[in-house]
Formats: structure tokens, C-alpha cells, sequence
């Protein structure tokens, strides 16, 4: 399933889907919400750096993120 959400408020420094890894989801950030995550990555909870860890692990595993 993909969800598109626009983000329009310049006041929004970043978006954390899946909040502390709470369901059995993986969440697939876009370059520009990645970053912003990982600019912000202080303000992240731990539970939630893991999760997004896992996430971002298991889709370059299986080949749906690729390294440039």
C-alpha cells in the first residue's frame, strides 16, 4: 500500500510514521523525508532510530532501496 502525504507547513521539520515501532509495518521514506529525518535524528526516540534502521535494512536487502 502506498500513502502519499503532502507536506505543505514549513514549520514541520520532520514526519515519523509507525511512532516507536508499535505495528507490523515497514515504512519506506522518500529522499526528501529521510533526510529530514536523519537531520533531526537527535530528536528521535530510540525505539524509533531502530525501527527506522530496520525498515531502511530491509528494503535494501530485498532490493526495493538501492545505494548509490
Amino acid at each position: 500500500m502506498l500513502l502519499k502525504i503532502p507536506i505543505n507547513d514549513k514549520k514541520i521539520t520532520y514526519v515519523k510514521f509507525n511512532s516507536n515501532g508499535k505495528s507490523f509495518i515497514r515504512v519506506k521514506y522518500n529522499d526528501e523525508l529521510l533526510n529530514k529525518l536523519l537531520e533531526n535524528i537527535d530528536k528521535i526516540s530510540t525505539p524509533d532510530k531502530s525501527t527506522l534502521l530496520s525498515d531502511t535494512s530491509s528494503f535494501f536487502k530485498s532490493g526495493i532501496v538501492k545505494h548509490d
